[in-house]
């Protein structure tokens, strides 16, 4: 059993070696497969491979070494009920791991699905975003009024910090509460332009506006009507205040002119906080909305129109919908390598219950030939073959569902915002494991069922 674990060690190794590149490509992760060689691995490894073997060889041994000759010798140890109680409880085991990966796996690819497809109350698609740095600041408001001059360009806004990164935070002093009150909101500066191009919609008021001097005037999220109880309507007007100078008291006030609807300025892993838009009319984060037609001609007249203005300045781009998904990206890799964790432990647990299929039948040979002989049909002996792997199936898909469901629902008390669990994933990974096992179980059913009842009694 040690040559056998240590074969199978090197094969394994070689495996690991190759594998390794193509699924850090996959999972755009950067494991170094040279680890392996660092002489503790190797100890740990072959210490492992000593282990795996002894441990393999030592349970047929005790269980040969306990029978006697003369029952050996007329094939009686085959029969023996601990070994198959063994047999059946790994293939239980093996189907448990399976199924609450499938589980799991459907529940991931939901939740992602939810990511991508819920209103986040903005709109990422046909978005270019360009981070302006130094100089080009300033030159926003330029830069933006030449991109305007193409029709295939829509429109253009800028904010102190792009959609998904961190935003800054305030101490503010609402209007009716006391300046003891310590109320921290998120604050972000946007110009007259930025909800539109994202698609962002008031739920009262106005946005900000050149008609307007909005240097003291500020936009608030209906989060913040809420967290101040305050109403959508008539929040208009209302005034906030931060301090500017040494003491709380020393306070700059802001008049609210609008309340936009919510969107989700960070992920939905974290809970929609109350936010506070201030006016500035130039901004390092350009947004640039464009038409979906003729994409790489708009790229390369934003590019001349950036060399044009911001001379010398890096131009660097990107789209929104891409860096949208990008924060997401350890989600997407978690749901592939459940993925292919799934098939494998499906491919290795068919595998079990193949083996334990094909023992089965040929210990309970006489038994169906002697059935046959009685008048049994094929369907009758398919079926007596089949339920005790049923069974096991079944045990296994109880086992699954709760420890799925514990495991599944700790990774979805991350998100703020999650799918509820849906019974029919569990229903569904049920059904699969079951026909996985009855396409595994029947070719060893069929072929007992298809034997000659002579052949089976004529043996020994």
């Amino acid at each position: 059993s040690i040559i056998v674990t240590f074969i199978s060690a090197i094969i394994a190794v070689v495996l690991v070696v190759v594998a390794i590149p193509v699924l850090n490509n996959i999972y755009q992760r950067w494991a170094d497969f040279t680890m392996l060689f660092q002489p503790v691995n190797l100890l740990m490894i072959v210490g492992f491979v000593v282990g795996v073997g002894i441990i393999a060889g030592l349970y047929p041994a005790f269980v040969l070494s306990s029978f006697k000759p003369v029952s050996v010798l007329k094939g009686s140890f085959k029969n023996s009920a601990g070994g198959i109680q063994l047999r059946k409880a790994l293939v239980i085991v093996q189907f448990t791991i399976s199924i609450a990966l499938m589980v799991s796996t459907g529940i991931v690819y939901q939740q992602m699905n939810y990511i991508y497809t819920a209103d986040l109350g903005y709109k990422r698609d046909q978005v270019i975003t360009i981070a302006q740095n130094g100089k080009a600041v300033g030159n926003s408001e330029t830069f933006k009024n030449e991109l305007l001059r193409n029709e295939n360009i829509l429109s253009a806004g800028t904010s102190s910090s792009r959609v998904g990164q961190q935003l800054g935070r305030n101490t503010i002093f609402p209007e009716g509460y006391p300046n003891e009150s310590n109320i921290i909101t998120s604050a972000m500066s946007i110009d007259q332009d930025f909800i539109p191009t994202l698609g962002m919609e008031m739920a009262s008021g106005r946005n900000f506006s050149l008609q307007y001097k909005d240097s003291a005037n500020v936009i608030v999220n209906e989060e913040m009507i809420r967290f101040l109880k305050w109403d959508v309507e008539s929040a208009i007007g209302k005034k906030i205040g931060q301090q500017i100078g040494a003491t709380r008291n020393d306070l700059g006030y802001y008049t609210i002119v609008g309340v936009v609807k919510d969107f989700h300025f960070a992920t939905i892993r974290h809970k929609l906080e109350p936010l506070m838009l201030f006016y500035n009319k130039n901004n390092p984060a350009l947004a640039i909305k464009v038409k979906a037609e003729k994409m790489n001609e708009t790229i390369a007249f934003i590019e001349d129109t950036w060399k044009k203005v911001n001379a010398g300045a890096t131009f660097d781009y990107a789209f929104l919908d891409e860096q949208f998904a990008n924060l997401y990206a350890n989600e997407k890799a978690f749901a592939g390598m459940f993925t292919h964790f799934t098939v494998l432990a499906m491919i290795i647990a068919g595998l079990g219950l193949f083996a334990l299929s094909a023992f089965t039948a040929e210990q309970r040979r006489k038994e169906i030939g002697i059935r046959k002989v009685l008048g049994a049909s094929n369907g009758n002996i398919l079926y007596n073959l089949s339920a005790e792997f049923m069974l096991l199936i079944s045990i296994s898909f109880v086992l699954a569902c709760g420890a799925s469901w514990f495991m599944m629902d700790r990774w979805l008390g991350e998100f703020q915002y999650r799918i509820a669990m849906s019974i029919w994933v569990f229903l569904g990974a049920g059904l699969a494991a079951m026909a996985i096992a009855m396409l595994t179980i029947s070719f060893q059913a069929i072929k007992a069922a298809l034997t000659n009842p002579v052949d089976s009694l004529r043996i020994d």
